[in-house]
């Protein structure tokens, strides 16, 4: 081979290797935080947490909240807005990248299943994070109530100590049907 195809083929090689790992993408950068949210509270009162929309600061965001009947991940089930089931919510409709505090107040008790959706402007491009709310009646909150006896620490651990030996005695009757299985089969085949 000549010389100059020798120094033609490396280029082209080389210039491959470049456009192969030149990124020509334009993506945007953009995120929520959390994107899980827990709401525990009493009917009528103001329940907030903050969270964090990430981007670049030239971004604005478009927000809403939207509720689903069940507790879902599926979001074309969140269709229900939040005063149509007694609900208010606070937070940015219209901001850019930034912290903030998202607030909800009830009038039924009950859970619900929700959803804050952000669109960027003028694009396709969304996120969101979950929403759990859990609102109680009069401020109580209910808790499962222990009926009987107390079991303790050292009551649970006098009867642990009979699982070891069980055990033993599995394996134990394991290998002897095994080694019966084994008699069978050669006492069969004389």
């Amino acid at each position: 081979m000549k010389e100059s195809s020798v120094f033609y083929i490396a280029s082209l090689i080389i210039l491959s290797f470049v456009i192969f790992l030149a990124d020509f993408s334009s993506a945007i950068e953009f995120g929520i935080s959390p994107d899980t949210m827990n709401f525990e509270g009493s009917i009528g009162e103001d329940i907030c947490r903050n969270f964090s929309l990430i981007g670049s600061k030239e971004l604005i965001f478009n927000g809403t909240i939207l509720w689903s009947e069940n507790n879902t991940k599926i979001i074309p089930n969140y269709l229900i807005h939040s005063n149509t089931i007694s609900l208010e919510a606070t937070y940015p409709q219209e901001t850019g990248p930034g912290r903030y505090k998202v607030c909800i107040r009830g009038n039924e008790s009950g859970e619900y299943y929700g959803a804050l959706f952000y669109r960027i402007e003028n694009t396709n491009y969304g996120i969101g994070a979950w929403i759990y709310l859990n609102l109680r009646d009069n401020g109580y909150r209910y808790h499962n109530l222990i009926i009987g006896n107390v079991i303790n620490v050292d009551t649970l651990n006098k009867g642990l100590t009979a699982y070891p030996l069980l055990l033993f005695l599995m394996f134990f009757l394991v290998i002897e049907l095994i080694v019966l299985l084994i008699i069978l089969i050669k006492n069969s085949k004389k």
